[in-house]
């Protein structure tokens, strides 16, 4: 498989991090937000998505983004 062809404009590894972002996709108001913040132990969706991909390397190189950028903070979280 070439990761580097694209589809319909789009690399596989980027590809991946956008159907992973429309898995989470809603639209909410900011009352509902704060509801299920306060009463639901899950996080609200664009937490999930932006939360996690923030600190994958892989997803600056998937879109070329460069530090510091919304998606690329200067001090990111490493654990692994």
């Amino acid at each position: 498989i070439d990761l580097a062809a694209k589809v319909d404009g789009f690399t596989a590894p980027q590809r991946f991090y956008i159907a992973f972002a429309q898995n989470w996709c809603q639209n909410a108001r900011p009352e509902s937000v704060r509801s299920q913040a306060l009463q639901d132990p899950h996080s609200p969706d664009h937490f999930r998505v932006n939360g996690v991909i923030v600190n994958q390397p892989s997803f600056a190189a998937a879109f070329g983004c460069k530090k510091p950028a919304p998606m690329v903070p200067a001090n990111s979280c490493r654990v692994w």
